[in-house]
């Protein structure tokens, strides 16, 4: 009977072994769809996809200078399965991330931001109407003392796991 060979690297086999030699051949044929480079690949493919589904740039605003900025917002943050970030778009199936784009709108990170954070607004945080230097500095040195600043006397909302997108 001719001995088994590695489907690799073509070593003869030895015991137990039926087509890899090696942990590291087995590696080099089954996981190459999983190397770093193939998942942002695959990623950023899969992200070009659901973006040209949604028209390819933000409904507000029409942004679409840099795919990179462009978030996935949860419309509905009760009914979100999961983040379409980068590990998740290269890892999920077309269908999962379909149903869960179905549930977003693409915005702009800054927008995004806002969105998420409003007890963040300038206004909020600085007071309104005037901003100077000042009273940036006052301000931000406030910041670091939150529990006893006045500026701050509405509660931001509460902090939820599922708030970032």
């Amino acid at each position: 009977m001719k001995p088994l060979r590695c489907v690799i690297c073509d070593k003869e086999l030895a015991g137990r072994q039926a087509k890899y030699c090696s942990r590291r051949c087995k590696n080099a044929d089954t996981n190459r769809h999983q190397s770093y480079r193939a998942q942002q690949a695959r990623a950023l493919r899969r992200k070009l996809e659901l973006l040209e589904m949604f028209g390819g740039k933000r409904q507000q605003c029409g942004y679409h200078r840099n795919y990179a900025a462009l978030a996935w917002h949860h419309v509905g943050p009760h009914v979100k399965g999961f983040e379409l970030d980068a590990r998740s778009l290269s890892n999920r199936s077309r269908e999962a991330l379909l149903a869960e784009a179905k549930k977003c709108r693409p915005l702009y990170a800054n927008c995004h931001a806002e969105v998420h954070f409003p007890h963040f607004a300038k206004h909020v945080v600085m007071g309104r109407p005037r901003q100077t230097d000042r009273r940036l500095r006052v301000a931000l040195s406030l910041l670091d003392e939150v529990h006893t600043s006045s500026l701050l006397r509405q509660s931001p909302p509460p902090y939820r796991a599922h708030a970032r997108h």
